[in-house]
């Protein structure tokens, strides 16, 4: 089992999408992969400081213990309902689930 906690604060929004700052707190060296999921005409996406990846990432802790990057949640069919939740998982690690509103 991995001890790390994965904290996410929301930062931003547009009309069909929010973003969210996400800190990934673990023993420096560790690596951590993250799978995130919601409902049909969502998607999900991880980005770190080299990648950009839809639904799943894997992070290397820094030495300085935490990872931090961006989780970006849009509703790309207009007939998806304009709330979704949205979870943030990781093997060992207790799970972040987000409310997602859209107007």
């Amino acid at each position: 089992m991995i001890a790390a906690a994965i904290a996410a604060a929301a930062i931003t929004s547009g009309p069909d999408m929010r973003a969210y700052r996400l800190r990934i707190h673990a023993q420096p060296g560790t690596q951590v992969a993250l799978r995130s999921s919601s409902v049909q005409g969502w998607v999900e996406s991880f980005c770190t400081a080299r990648v950009c990846a839809p639904g799943h990432v894997v992070e290397v802790i820094p030495a300085s213990g935490t990872a931090v990057m961006n989780f970006d949640v849009y509703r790309i069919d207009a007939r998806a309902p304009h709330r979704a939740r949205v979870t943030i998982a990781s093997p060992g690690v207790p799970s972040v689930t987000l409310d997602v509103a859209i107007r």
